[in-house]
């Protein structure tokens, strides 16, 4: 069965090809850092680096690039209410994302690249989309034309001109309510940096694609992120990408749904957030990427902490019955014949689930039911059969991290 994905832009499921055969190169939209990451962040850094497992299970090679957002206002008021400079706040939230990410067992991306790390390659992109008419600077600000929005919607899917169909407001300094910032003059207490157009720093949309176009070319395969990052987002980086080189930044846009609090989507802007700290130190983090997992990752998840105490359980009464095996000295039965047939079974299950889709809710549960038959038929085990059973454990975790 080849392996199937999800495009965001075709809106159906597909067979994933790489350019190079063999060869993935995935850019994962990473955190603004100015805080500690919640438990919505945590589903979309699992569900990439379960992405990532897999595919490298398959025996692809991944050239994996998660960016931090290190320039923003939002860390430039953090660092107000800490007394400290807007730089060492970025760098005390990074430090701490990395922390958050060990607990959750995430595997670490090839590359890091910040935002404050490629203002110049930002610049000469902006200079570019000047020059060839796609772009202008109004009273120090530059502007990308987005054509009266008919240019979104690849990805959305939405029409956003019947939004403006009754009339609007036209923004100051826009030509266009649609056309998005390439370049934000200086504002009091922000970063900056010298440009053609003044002092100021690029916008979020030309910084992303600056970052990962230097990380991996252009036109690679995966772009990453929660369904939040649609739009304006990655569509503004599409649409960048393309009026700069005349390719996709991608071939293939792929997007985990939301985790919800009281059905409301979680957000830090909003406060409406519980922190991955919050969790992993009551539960672990094996636990709580159990939880995660026993979602499909284009399902909402909507967060309840009776069922991350249920999770917990059962992730430690999966881990008990691993240990279980792990300690069988063996008898002089031996169930081979079962085993072989049993492990076929599991190992079936496990390349269904994750050829379709990445369904890692079907996958945890042929791991629980292999391992529940295995821990209950152990007194019969000769060591080797033993030694079978946690092999195909072993698979399961290579794929899922779960130990």
């Amino acid at each position: 069965m080849a392996f199937r994905l999800y495009s965001t832009e075709s809106g159906k499921t597909e067979d994933f090809q790489p350019n190079c055969p063999g060869e993935v190169r995935m850019y994962i939209c990473g955190p603004t850092v100015y805080n500690v990451i919640h438990i919505g962040h945590a589903r979309s850094y699992i569900t990439f680096d379960i992405l990532r497992r897999w595919l490298e299970f398959s025996g692809h090679e991944v050239n994996h690039v998660q960016n931090f957002s290190d320039v923003e206002e939002s860390i430039t008021r953090r660092a107000r209410k800490l007394g400290i400079s807007p730089e060492a706040t970025a760098e005390r939230f990074i430090e701490e994302f990395f922390l958050d990410a060990d607990e959750l067992n995430l595997k670490r991306a090839h590359a890091y690249p910040t935002y404050s790390g490629s203002v110049p390659k930002m610049i000469d992109i902006i200079k570019d989309l000047m020059d060839s008419g796609v772009a202008y600077e109004s009273g120090g600000d530059v502007y990308f034309r987005s054509d009266g929005g008919k240019k979104f919607g690849r990805l959305s899917h939405t029409d956003l001109q019947e939004s403006v169909a009754g009339g609007f407001e036209l923004p100051e300094g826009r030509e266009d309510p649609f056309d998005f910032v390439l370049w934000r003059k200086h504002r009091e207490g922000e970063r900056f940096w010298d440009s053609p157009w003044g002092k100021g720093r690029p916008g979020w949309h030309v910084g992303c694609y600056a970052m990962s176009s230097s990380s991996l070319g252009e036109c690679f395969d995966v772009h990453g992120g929660g369904l939040d990052l649609i739009f304006p987002h990655h569509e503004s980086i599409l649409l960048v990408s393309e009026a700069h080189t005349r390719m996709p930044v991608c071939n293939h846009f792929i997007h985990n749904s939301f985790v919800t609090l009281g059905r409301k989507k979680m957000s830090k802007s909003s406060g409406n957030f519980v922190t991955v700290r919050e969790l992993t130190d009551k539960y672990g983090g094996g636990a709580v990427r159990f939880y995660v997992l026993k979602h499909h990752y284009r399902a909402i998840l909507d967060f309840d902490g009776s069922g991350v105490e249920k999770s917990s359980e059962e992730y430690k009464d999966l881990k008990r019955k691993v240990e279980g095996l792990r300690s069988t000295s063996g008898g002089n039965g031996s169930r081979s014949e079962e085993i072989s047939m049993r492990i076929e079974q599991a190992e079936s299950r496990l390349r269904e689930a994750m050829n379709d889709d990445l369904h890692t809710d079907r996958a945890l549960v042929a791991l629980l039911e292999f391992v529940n038959w295995a821990h209950d038929e152990a007194d019969g085990f000769s060591k080797e059969d033993a030694e079978r059973a946690l092999q195909v454990v072993d698979q399961f975790d290579k794929i899922l991290g779960l130990f």
